[in-house]
């Protein structure tokens, strides 16, 4: 078992636990991205441990984490009664690459091989969300879904996945709603949902940023996008003539790489060429249903993370994020987001996570697309 001050780690093969020494565990990372169907994870050990513990590819690997309480920095033991809560993911091994120094392996969650691999004939007839409920039924996951408005038809699954069977008729559903997603989490939910439906339904946490804006790795960094059209025309407040006036400007994105204030995202969101953080804020009330209605914002941040956040920042789960500014909250930014990706990175510091918020729209390729 590797063990530090925020987790303990431990991973079994065929019920037997692999011994982690420090030197042996080079990390452990979980990820999640919405747009690639489900989650998967990283292992990373020495050479030396690997070629002990015998690891093959296809092999079932259990990985355990263990979240302390902070009383055990204090006391000095751990024990069970220093245990927050307790994750268990059930991995299979699906491809390992070695170099000098570590063996990244890469794992997939347990149901993979029967889920994603093997293939099936069969024939369906319903509608799309009781197909997709027909076919996840053997497996152990929860769901969420939404009614596609697609009426009864008949589906072939003809020497394919279930995995592969979900998305393609999930495609289909897509035909009727161009926002359609299929995705399975780390806690292994389905969802099966519009982004629309995703984007809007109830936060079920609120922060703010100052929760991990002491903590950060990395400066949050902004991406805008226009939400359609050739063109945009909208309006704002100038507080030099004390009137409203309207702008037009060609849809193209916009990448922010500070918190702090950055002119150009004063001149893209109108005119706020007074630095008085009353008047800036102001402007940004203002300008808040110009951002609502008119483009979509990803916030992307890297931080030195906790059980809280790995508990809540998972993918498909809405929360509210709330910015503070000089001035106030910093509405233009503050409000409902969902959580587009969510990648927590176990080291031997302890736990670093790489969140990337959303309000409209999707990413793919490293890209951010529009609806």
């Amino acid at each position: 078992m590797y063990k530090n001050e925020i987790y303990g780690l431990r991973i079994k093969i065929k019920n037997s636990e692999i011994p982690l020494v420090f030197d042996a565990f080079h990390g452990f990372m979980i990820s999640e991205v919405l747009h690639y169907g489900m989650y998967i994870a990283e292992l990373n050990l020495s050479p030396l441990l690997f070629v002990k513990a015998n690891f093959e590819t296809g092999e079932k690997l259990t990985v355990i984490i263990d979240f302390y309480s902070p009383k055990y920095k204090r006391r000095g033991a751990k024990d069970q009664t220093d245990i927050i809560e307790s994750y268990t993911f059930n991995f299979t091994i699906f491809d390992y690459k070695m170099s000098d120094n570590s063996v990244k392996i890469v794992l997939v969650p347990s149901f993979y091989e029967d889920f994603v691999v093997k293939l099936k004939n069969r024939v369906f007839n319903g509608s799309v969300k009781d197909i997709v409920q027909s076919v996840i039924s053997p497996y152990s996951f929860t769901e969420e879904m939404e009614g596609t408005g697609v009426l009864k038809k008949r589906f072939y699954q003809i020497n394919e996945s279930d995995f592969s069977f979900i998305r393609n008729i999930s495609n289909y559903a897509k035909g009727r709603n161009p926002n359609f997603l299929f995705f399975i989490n780390k806690e292994n939910k389905v969802f099966f949902e519009s982004y629309d439906f995703l984007k809007n339904k109830k936060e079920t946490w609120e922060m703010e940023d100052a929760m991990v804006s002491d903590k950060l790795v990395s400066n949050y960094s902004f991406a805008f996008q226009s939400l359609g059209g050739a063109g945009i025309k909208g309006r704002y407040f100038d507080w030099e003539t004390g009137t409203f006036k309207e702008i037009s400007f060609i849809p193209d994105t916009k990448v922010l790489t500070e918190h702090t204030f950055d002119n150009s995202m004063y001149l893209f969101l109108g005119n706020v060429s007074n630095s008085d953080d009353k008047t800036m804020y102001n402007n940004y009330v203002e300008n808040y249903s110009f951002r609502k209605n008119t483009f979509k914002l990803f916030v992307d941040f890297k931080c030195v993370s906790s059980f809280v956040l790995f508990d809540k920042l998972t993918v498909g789960e809405t929360l509210r994020f709330n910015f503070v500014q000089p001035g106030g909250k910093a509405d233009y930014l503050s409000g409902k987001y969902f959580i587009y990706k969510a990648e927590h990175i176990f080291h031997g510091e302890g736990l670093t996570s790489s969140i990337t918020l959303a309000t409209d729209g999707y990413m793919v390729d490293g890209k951010y697309r529009s609806r």
